[in-house]
């Protein structure tokens, strides 16, 4: 997948969790993503955590030769942990090994 699609949809989620924190409980008009497509940033960290992953196909569960590496499980933490600070909230991370 591309990055640039992978970003829109991080920046999505993201600006989608924020928003919903700050609705009011009987809120009933529909979230705009309107500023959030004029705003969309990339960030730089994230994108680089998702090279390296991506350089590296046998780390996908997908794949029939699938061995558990801790190198793997060290690049999911990094970007647990970029998001984690992107969004201020704790990420759960679900890891198949």
């Amino acid at each position: 997948m591309d990055d640039n699609i992978l970003a829109l949809l991080l920046t999505r989620q993201l600006y989608l969790l924020a928003a919903l924190e700050r609705r009011g409980h009987a809120a009933t008009a529909p979230l705009r993503i309107d500023d959030l497509l004029q705003e969309q940033s990339k960030d730089d960290q994230v994108n680089a955590i998702l090279r390296t992953a991506r350089a590296h196909p046998e780390w996908s569960t997908l794949n029939p030769g699938y061995r558990h590496q801790s190198s793997r499980q060290d690049c999911v933490d990094q970007l647990a942990d970029r998001l984690q600070f992107i969004s201020g909230h704790n990420v759960p991370v679900l890891v198949t090994r």
